[in-house]
Protein backbone atom coordinates (compact mmCIF):
# COMPACT_ATOMS: atom_id res chain seq x y z
CA UNK A 1 0.00 0.00 0.00
CA UNK A 2 1.28 3.48 -0.82
CA UNK A 3 0.50 6.95 0.46
CA UNK A 4 1.70 10.34 -0.75
CA UNK A 5 4.73 11.48 1.23
CA UNK A 6 4.03 15.03 2.46
CA UNK A 7 6.16 17.53 4.35
CA UNK A 8 4.42 16.58 7.62
CA UNK A 9 5.78 13.05 7.34
CA UNK A 10 9.46 13.94 7.11
CA UNK A 11 9.68 14.02 10.90
CA UNK A 12 6.91 11.59 11.88
CA UNK A 13 8.03 8.97 9.34
CA UNK A 14 11.77 9.53 9.20
CA UNK A 15 13.96 6.62 8.01
CA UNK A 16 15.19 5.98 11.57
CA UNK A 17 11.65 5.70 12.94
CA UNK A 18 10.49 3.55 10.03
CA UNK A 19 13.37 1.15 10.62
CA UNK A 20 12.46 0.81 14.31
CA UNK A 21 8.91 -0.21 13.44
CA UNK A 22 7.18 2.43 15.56
CA UNK A 23 5.33 4.01 12.61
CA UNK A 24 1.91 2.48 11.95
CA UNK A 25 -1.17 3.31 9.90
CA UNK A 26 -4.82 2.92 10.98
CA UNK A 27 -7.11 2.25 8.02
CA UNK A 28 -10.77 3.23 7.64
CA UNK A 29 -11.62 1.43 4.38
CA UNK A 30 -13.70 -1.17 6.24
CA UNK A 31 -15.74 1.49 8.02
CA UNK A 32 -16.23 3.35 4.75
CA UNK A 33 -17.48 0.18 3.05
CA UNK A 34 -19.78 -0.64 5.98
CA UNK A 35 -21.31 2.86 6.05
CA UNK A 36 -21.74 2.98 2.29
CA UNK A 37 -23.56 6.02 0.95
CA UNK A 38 -23.45 7.76 4.34
CA UNK A 39 -19.66 8.05 4.22
CA UNK A 40 -19.59 11.51 2.62
CA UNK A 41 -21.97 12.85 5.25
CA UNK A 42 -20.27 11.20 8.25
CA UNK A 43 -16.59 11.10 7.34
CA UNK A 44 -15.64 14.37 9.02
CA UNK A 45 -17.23 13.35 12.33
CA UNK A 46 -15.45 9.96 12.05
CA UNK A 47 -12.12 11.70 11.52
CA UNK A 48 -12.82 13.97 14.49
CA UNK A 49 -13.71 10.97 16.67
CA UNK A 50 -10.49 9.17 15.73
CA UNK A 51 -8.42 12.29 16.36
CA UNK A 52 -10.03 12.65 19.79
CA UNK A 53 -9.10 9.06 20.65
CA UNK A 54 -5.53 9.58 19.52
CA UNK A 55 -5.12 12.86 21.42
CA UNK A 56 -6.46 11.26 24.61
CA UNK A 57 -4.26 8.17 24.42
CA UNK A 58 -0.97 9.22 22.81
CA UNK A 59 1.95 10.52 24.82
CA UNK A 60 3.66 13.89 24.57
CA UNK A 61 6.39 12.58 22.24
CA UNK A 62 3.98 10.71 19.93
CA UNK A 63 2.68 12.00 16.60
CA UNK A 64 -0.27 11.43 14.29
CA UNK A 65 -1.37 12.85 10.96
CA UNK A 66 -4.16 12.12 8.50
CA UNK A 67 -2.73 10.67 5.30
CA UNK A 68 -5.89 10.65 3.21
CA UNK A 69 -9.62 9.99 3.47
CA UNK A 70 -9.21 6.52 4.95
CA UNK A 71 -5.78 6.42 6.63
CA UNK A 72 -4.14 7.97 9.70
CA UNK A 73 -0.43 7.61 10.45
CA UNK A 74 0.63 7.12 14.09
CA UNK A 75 4.25 7.42 15.26
CA UNK A 76 5.27 6.30 18.77
CA UNK A 77 9.04 6.82 19.16
CA UNK A 78 9.25 5.23 22.62
CA UNK A 79 7.28 2.10 21.65
CA UNK A 80 8.36 -1.22 20.17
CA UNK A 81 6.75 -2.49 16.97
CA UNK A 82 4.39 -4.75 18.94
CA UNK A 83 3.43 -1.97 21.35
CA UNK A 84 2.70 0.48 18.55
CA UNK A 85 0.64 -2.10 16.64
CA UNK A 86 -1.30 -3.13 19.75
CA UNK A 87 -2.01 0.53 20.51
CA UNK A 88 -3.32 1.16 16.99
CA UNK A 89 -5.37 -2.04 17.06
CA UNK A 90 -7.07 -1.01 20.29
CA UNK A 91 -7.82 2.46 18.92
CA UNK A 92 -9.22 0.97 15.71
CA UNK A 93 -11.32 -1.46 17.76
CA UNK A 94 -12.69 1.31 20.00
CA UNK A 95 -13.50 3.47 16.98
CA UNK A 96 -15.20 0.60 15.13
CA UNK A 97 -17.25 -0.40 18.18
CA UNK A 98 -18.41 3.14 18.85
CA UNK A 99 -19.54 3.58 15.24
CA UNK A 100 -20.81 0.15 14.23
CA UNK A 101 -21.05 -1.96 17.37
CA UNK A 102 -19.05 -5.10 18.15
CA UNK A 103 -16.84 -6.27 15.32
CA UNK A 104 -14.65 -9.19 14.33
CA UNK A 105 -11.05 -8.14 14.99
CA UNK A 106 -10.10 -9.65 11.62
CA UNK A 107 -11.90 -6.69 10.04
CA UNK A 108 -9.72 -4.10 11.75
CA UNK A 109 -7.14 -2.44 9.55
CA UNK A 110 -3.62 -1.56 10.65
CA UNK A 111 -0.39 -1.53 8.67
CA UNK A 112 3.29 -1.00 9.37
CA UNK A 113 4.99 1.81 7.49
CA UNK A 114 8.21 0.34 6.09
CA UNK A 115 9.99 2.81 3.82
CA UNK A 116 9.67 5.71 1.41
CA UNK A 117 10.37 5.59 -2.32
CA UNK A 118 9.37 7.75 -5.28
CA UNK A 119 7.82 10.27 -2.89
CA UNK A 120 5.50 7.56 -1.55
CA UNK A 121 5.14 6.06 1.93
CA UNK A 122 4.99 2.28 1.62
CA UNK A 123 3.12 0.15 4.17
CA UNK A 124 2.62 -3.56 4.82
CA UNK A 125 -0.83 -4.55 6.19
CA UNK A 126 -1.12 -6.70 9.30
CA UNK A 127 -3.61 -9.54 8.79
CA UNK A 128 -4.34 -13.20 9.38
CA UNK A 129 -2.45 -15.00 12.17
CA UNK A 130 -0.31 -11.95 12.90
CA UNK A 131 -3.40 -9.79 13.44
CA UNK A 132 -4.99 -12.46 15.63
CA UNK A 133 -1.86 -12.69 17.79
CA UNK A 134 -1.87 -8.92 18.27
CA UNK A 135 -5.56 -9.06 19.18
CA UNK A 136 -4.75 -11.67 21.84
CA UNK A 137 -1.97 -9.48 23.26
CA UNK A 138 -4.37 -6.53 23.25
CA UNK A 139 -6.93 -8.60 25.23
CA UNK A 140 -9.48 -8.17 22.44
CA UNK A 141 -9.93 -11.93 22.00
CA UNK A 142 -9.24 -14.98 24.18
CA UNK A 143 -6.33 -17.20 23.08
CA UNK A 144 -6.83 -20.88 22.32
CA UNK A 145 -4.49 -23.81 22.79
CA UNK A 146 -0.96 -23.22 21.49
CA UNK A 147 -1.67 -19.52 20.99
CA UNK A 148 -0.75 -19.18 24.67
CA UNK A 149 2.86 -19.96 23.78
CA UNK A 150 2.99 -17.29 21.09
CA UNK A 151 1.49 -14.81 23.54
CA UNK A 152 3.99 -15.45 26.35
CA UNK A 153 7.04 -15.97 24.15
CA UNK A 154 7.37 -19.57 25.36
CA UNK A 155 7.39 -22.65 23.17
CA UNK A 156 6.45 -25.99 24.64
CA UNK A 157 5.17 -29.41 23.77
CA UNK A 158 1.47 -28.90 24.25
CA UNK A 159 1.20 -28.15 27.97
CA UNK A 160 0.66 -24.65 29.28
CA UNK A 161 3.80 -22.96 30.61
CA UNK A 162 3.97 -22.18 34.33
CA UNK A 163 2.96 -18.64 35.18
CA UNK A 164 4.39 -16.38 37.93
CA UNK A 165 2.46 -16.75 41.17
CA UNK A 166 1.39 -13.69 43.10
CA UNK A 167 -1.09 -12.50 45.67
CA UNK A 168 -2.17 -9.09 46.91
CA UNK A 169 -1.60 -7.80 50.44
CA UNK A 170 -2.41 -4.51 52.18
CA UNK A 171 0.16 -2.57 54.20
CA UNK A 172 -1.29 -0.15 56.80
CA UNK A 173 -0.17 3.49 56.53
CA UNK A 174 -0.23 5.69 59.62
CA UNK A 175 -1.23 9.36 59.40
CA UNK A 176 1.09 11.21 61.78
CA UNK A 177 -1.12 14.27 62.38
CA UNK A 178 -4.34 12.28 62.86
CA UNK A 179 -2.58 9.50 64.82
CA UNK A 180 -4.60 6.90 62.96
CA UNK A 181 -4.20 4.18 60.37
CA UNK A 182 -6.17 5.77 57.56
CA UNK A 183 -4.74 4.23 54.38
CA UNK A 184 -3.69 0.87 52.99
CA UNK A 185 -1.08 0.32 50.29
CA UNK A 186 -1.67 -2.66 48.01
CA UNK A 187 1.46 -4.73 47.36
CA UNK A 188 1.80 -7.90 45.32
CA UNK A 189 4.36 -10.45 46.52
CA UNK A 190 5.31 -12.36 43.38
CA UNK A 191 7.65 -15.14 42.34
CA UNK A 192 8.99 -13.79 39.05
CA UNK A 193 11.76 -16.42 38.73
CA UNK A 194 9.74 -18.06 35.99
CA UNK A 195 9.84 -14.82 34.03
CA UNK A 196 13.59 -15.35 33.51
CA UNK A 197 12.71 -18.00 30.93
CA UNK A 198 10.89 -15.60 28.62
CA UNK A 199 11.86 -12.56 26.58
CA UNK A 200 11.81 -8.94 27.65
CA UNK A 201 8.54 -8.31 25.83
CA UNK A 202 6.83 -11.21 27.62
CA UNK A 203 8.19 -10.02 30.98
CA UNK A 204 6.71 -6.59 30.33
CA UNK A 205 3.33 -8.16 29.56
CA UNK A 206 3.52 -10.18 32.78
CA UNK A 207 4.22 -6.98 34.73
CA UNK A 208 1.29 -5.26 33.03
CA UNK A 209 -0.99 -8.19 33.90
CA UNK A 210 0.20 -8.02 37.52
CA UNK A 211 -0.48 -4.27 37.67
CA UNK A 212 -3.97 -4.65 36.21
CA UNK A 213 -4.69 -7.45 38.69
CA UNK A 214 -3.53 -5.21 41.56
CA UNK A 215 -5.79 -2.37 40.41
CA UNK A 216 -8.74 -4.75 40.11
CA UNK A 217 -8.14 -6.41 43.50
CA UNK A 218 -7.51 -3.18 45.41
CA UNK A 219 -10.48 -1.30 43.96
CA UNK A 220 -12.69 -4.35 44.43
CA UNK A 221 -11.71 -4.57 48.10
CA UNK A 222 -12.33 -0.85 48.52
CA UNK A 223 -15.77 -1.08 46.93
CA UNK A 224 -16.80 -4.03 49.11
CA UNK A 225 -15.72 -2.32 52.34
CA UNK A 226 -17.32 0.99 51.37
CA UNK A 227 -20.58 -0.84 50.73
CA UNK A 228 -20.31 -2.31 54.24
CA UNK A 229 -19.83 1.12 55.81
CA UNK A 230 -16.04 0.98 56.33
CA UNK A 231 -13.97 4.00 55.37
CA UNK A 232 -10.27 4.14 54.49
CA UNK A 233 -7.99 5.34 51.71
CA UNK A 234 -6.31 2.98 49.21
CA UNK A 235 -2.92 3.50 47.58
CA UNK A 236 -2.21 1.46 44.43
CA UNK A 237 1.40 1.37 43.15
CA UNK A 238 1.96 1.31 39.38
CA UNK A 239 5.57 0.74 38.22
CA UNK A 240 7.10 3.59 36.25
CA UNK A 241 8.33 1.35 33.40
CA UNK A 242 4.86 -0.18 32.98
CA UNK A 243 3.18 3.21 32.91
CA UNK A 244 5.72 4.47 30.34
CA UNK A 245 4.72 1.77 27.85
CA UNK A 246 2.01 3.29 25.60
CA UNK A 247 0.25 -0.06 25.24
CA UNK A 248 0.30 -0.76 28.98
CA UNK A 249 -0.75 2.81 29.82
CA UNK A 250 -3.72 2.44 27.52
CA UNK A 251 -4.78 -0.75 29.35
CA UNK A 252 -4.31 0.90 32.73
CA UNK A 253 -6.29 4.00 31.86
CA UNK A 254 -9.02 1.83 30.32
CA UNK A 255 -9.24 -0.11 33.59
CA UNK A 256 -9.34 3.15 35.57
CA UNK A 257 -11.99 4.61 33.30
CA UNK A 258 -14.26 1.65 34.08
CA UNK A 259 -14.11 2.33 37.84
CA UNK A 260 -17.09 3.85 39.59
CA UNK A 261 -16.74 7.58 40.16
CA UNK A 262 -17.76 6.92 43.80
CA UNK A 263 -14.43 5.15 44.36
CA UNK A 264 -12.18 7.94 43.15
CA UNK A 265 -12.22 10.03 46.36
CA UNK A 266 -10.78 7.00 48.20
CA UNK A 267 -7.98 6.13 45.76
CA UNK A 268 -4.38 7.23 45.38
CA UNK A 269 -2.23 5.98 42.52
CA UNK A 270 1.48 5.75 43.30
CA UNK A 271 4.07 5.87 40.51
CA UNK A 272 6.56 3.38 41.96
CA UNK A 273 10.05 2.13 41.05
CA UNK A 274 10.98 5.55 39.70
CA UNK A 275 14.50 5.50 38.21
CA UNK A 276 17.07 8.27 38.46
CA UNK A 277 16.96 11.11 35.95
CA UNK A 278 13.29 11.10 34.95
CA UNK A 279 12.55 14.33 33.04
CA UNK A 280 10.05 16.63 34.70
CA UNK A 281 7.94 16.70 31.51
CA UNK A 282 7.72 12.89 31.48
CA UNK A 283 6.63 12.69 35.10
CA UNK A 284 4.08 15.44 34.53
CA UNK A 285 2.64 13.48 31.59
CA UNK A 286 2.25 10.32 33.69
CA UNK A 287 0.68 12.22 36.58
CA UNK A 288 -1.79 13.76 34.16
CA UNK A 289 -2.73 10.32 32.81
CA UNK A 290 -3.71 9.04 36.28
CA UNK A 291 -5.02 12.10 38.09
CA UNK A 292 -8.57 12.07 36.60
CA UNK A 293 -9.23 8.68 38.18
CA UNK A 294 -8.24 9.24 41.81
CA UNK A 295 -7.96 11.62 44.75
CA UNK A 296 -4.29 12.25 43.97
CA UNK A 297 -1.11 10.83 42.47
CA UNK A 298 1.93 10.08 44.63
CA UNK A 299 5.38 8.85 43.72
CA UNK A 300 8.05 6.86 45.49
CA UNK A 301 11.37 8.52 44.71
CA UNK A 302 14.76 6.84 44.36
CA UNK A 303 17.04 7.22 47.37
CA UNK A 304 20.15 9.36 47.58
CA UNK A 305 19.17 11.99 45.01
CA UNK A 306 20.88 15.35 45.37
CA UNK A 307 18.08 17.53 43.97
CA UNK A 308 14.34 16.99 44.20
CA UNK A 309 13.53 19.79 41.75
CA UNK A 310 12.69 17.54 38.78
CA UNK A 311 10.04 15.71 40.81
CA UNK A 312 8.22 18.80 42.03
CA UNK A 313 5.76 21.14 40.40
CA UNK A 314 4.16 18.36 38.34
CA UNK A 315 0.85 18.04 40.17
CA UNK A 316 1.79 15.35 42.68
CA UNK A 317 -0.22 14.95 45.88
CA UNK A 318 2.78 13.62 47.80
CA UNK A 319 6.34 12.31 47.45
CA UNK A 320 8.03 9.61 49.48
CA UNK A 321 10.82 7.14 50.07
CA UNK A 322 11.19 3.52 51.05
CA UNK A 323 13.84 3.25 53.75
CA UNK A 324 14.32 -0.44 52.96
CA UNK A 325 16.44 0.43 49.90
CA UNK A 326 18.88 2.58 51.89
CA UNK A 327 20.31 -0.19 54.05
CA UNK A 328 20.83 -0.31 57.80
CA UNK A 329 22.57 3.06 58.28
CA UNK A 330 20.25 5.01 60.58
CA UNK A 331 22.13 8.26 60.06
CA UNK A 332 21.75 8.06 56.28
CA UNK A 333 18.04 7.24 56.65
CA UNK A 334 17.54 10.32 58.84
CA UNK A 335 19.41 12.47 56.32
CA UNK A 336 17.22 11.22 53.46
CA UNK A 337 14.09 11.93 55.48
CA UNK A 338 15.31 15.47 56.20
CA UNK A 339 15.87 16.21 52.47
CA UNK A 340 12.45 14.73 51.66
CA UNK A 341 10.54 16.84 54.18
CA UNK A 342 12.35 20.07 53.24
CA UNK A 343 11.47 19.58 49.56
CA UNK A 344 7.85 18.67 50.33
CA UNK A 345 7.38 21.74 52.54
CA UNK A 346 8.78 24.03 49.85
CA UNK A 347 6.19 22.76 47.40
CA UNK A 348 3.45 22.54 50.06
CA UNK A 349 2.75 18.91 49.30
CA UNK A 350 2.63 15.90 51.60
CA UNK A 351 5.36 13.31 52.03
CA UNK A 352 5.55 9.70 53.21
CA UNK A 353 8.15 7.19 54.38
CA UNK A 354 7.72 3.45 53.90
CA UNK A 355 9.35 0.59 55.81
CA UNK A 356 10.51 2.68 58.79
CA UNK A 357 12.48 0.02 60.71
CA UNK A 358 12.44 1.17 64.34
CA UNK A 359 10.97 3.57 66.91
CA UNK A 360 13.90 5.99 66.86
CA UNK A 361 13.60 6.66 63.12
CA UNK A 362 9.82 6.75 63.38
CA UNK A 363 9.98 9.50 66.01
CA UNK A 364 12.56 11.40 63.93
CA UNK A 365 10.26 11.20 60.91
CA UNK A 366 7.37 12.55 62.97
CA UNK A 367 9.50 15.41 64.31
CA UNK A 368 10.76 16.36 60.85
CA UNK A 369 7.26 16.55 59.42
CA UNK A 370 6.69 13.33 57.48
CA UNK A 371 2.92 12.98 57.04
CA UNK A 372 2.43 9.23 56.50
CA UNK A 373 4.49 6.25 57.69
CA UNK A 374 4.57 2.48 57.37
CA UNK A 375 6.72 -0.13 59.05
CA UNK A 376 6.69 -3.09 61.44
CA UNK A 377 5.59 -0.91 64.36
CA UNK A 378 2.56 0.30 62.43
CA UNK A 379 1.54 -3.19 61.40
CA UNK A 380 2.28 -6.03 58.99
CA UNK A 381 0.72 -6.54 55.58
CA UNK A 382 -2.83 -7.93 55.79
CA UNK A 383 -4.94 -10.08 53.50
CA UNK A 384 -7.49 -7.29 53.32
CA UNK A 385 -7.79 -3.71 54.58
CA UNK A 386 -9.57 -2.75 57.79
CA UNK A 387 -11.55 0.32 58.86
CA UNK A 388 -9.75 3.45 60.06
CA UNK A 389 -8.41 2.95 63.60
CA UNK A 390 -6.78 5.23 66.13
CA UNK A 391 -3.12 4.59 66.91
CA UNK A 392 -1.23 7.08 69.06
CA UNK A 393 2.53 7.55 69.11
CA UNK A 394 2.55 6.37 72.74
CA UNK A 395 0.83 3.14 71.73
CA UNK A 396 3.45 2.62 69.02
CA UNK A 397 6.18 3.19 71.61
CA UNK A 398 4.64 0.61 73.95
CA UNK A 399 4.47 -1.90 71.08
CA UNK A 400 8.14 -1.27 70.37
CA UNK A 401 9.05 -1.93 74.03
CA UNK A 402 7.08 -5.19 74.03
CA UNK A 403 8.74 -6.28 70.76
CA UNK A 404 12.15 -5.52 72.23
Amino acid sequence: MRHAFTEDLKVGASPALLERGCVQVIGLEGIKAEIGDRWEKLKESIWAHLETLLRQKLGATDFYVQLNETAFLVTMPSASTDEAQIFCLRVAHELHNSLLGCCDTARLEIARATHTADNQLHTVPVFGDQLRLLAIQANLIIPKGDEIFAFTGLHGTGTLPPQPKYSHKYVPLWDVQKEAVTTYRCISPVDMALADNVGVSAQARMQTALTLSRISHATGMTAVHLAGGDRFMMTIPIPYDTLCSPAARMEITAACRSLSSHLRPYLFFEISELPYGVPQSRLSELVGALRPFCRGVTTQLPARIANYGAYLGVGLHSIGLSLSVIGSNGGEMASELFKLTVSAKRQRIRCFALDVPNEELLRQACAQGVNVLSGPLIGPARDEPAPIRRLSLDEIGKSAMIAA
